[in-house]
């Protein structure tokens, strides 16, 4: 009986696995089309080849322990243990509150629920038009209300929502990396603004 239990477990892991990459790679879709896009691309395939070897690993382990009778080797546990913190470190998922309205988001240094950090990298980019910030490219021209204070950058635009199309969007850029990213791209792109200090 408790080997169909950690079955039916095992498969549910496995299921939310691909959904999950699946959902990754839709994200990723609207970025893709964009004009001169500069984005952490490795990192993200790096983290979907890691999610996609975790699924392989998982099958693996689960036919060695209850197809074959052995334990699987501490040692892959411990790769992918070390593989899973590198990767936590290209940058923190930022807080994100989106309904049909706008959308609101938050970049600080460690993301929410242990899901990165923004050591390496930072999960922005730019386009020929604009800035990304996670996945939500904001058009250069919709940006305004830039103030800057010691905690944080605020800044406010138009973005496109997968769910609810183009909406108004609210970012706090917390982190160091996200704030150099931003005054940098503001410098290159939008010289004409000034950040209140």
């Amino acid at each position: 009986m408790q080997a169909y239990i950690d079955l039916i477990l095992f498969g549910l892991v496995v299921i939310l696995l691909l959904i999950f990459l699946r959902w990754r790679k839709k994200k990723l879709a609207l970025i893709k089309t964009l004009p001169e896009v500069n984005y952490p691309f490795k990192a993200f395939n790096f983290g979907t080849v890691f999610y996609s070897m975790l699924i392989l690993v998982l099958i693996i382990s689960f036919l060695m322990v209850y197809i074959f009778e052995k334990d699987m080797p501490y040692s892959i546990v411990l790769i992918f243990i070390f593989l899973w913190i590198v990767y936590l470190m290209f940058g923190a998922t930022p807080t994100i509150n989106e309904n049909k309205y706008k959308i609101q988001i938050t970049v600080d240094t460690v993301g929410g629920r242990l899901k990165g950090f923004d050591f390496l990298n930072t999960w922005m980019g730019k386009y020929q038009n604009g800035i990304i910030v996670y996945y939500y490219p904001i058009n250069m021209n919709s940006i305004s209300a830039i103030e800057e204070n010691e905690e944080e950058i605020f800044f406010r635009g138009s973005s496109i929502s997968s769910k609810f199309g183009e909406l108004p969007i609210e970012v706090r850029l917390r982190s160091k990396l996200s704030k150099n990213y931003f005054k940098e791209f503001i410098q290159e792109s939008m010289p004409y603004h000034q950040l209140k200090l």
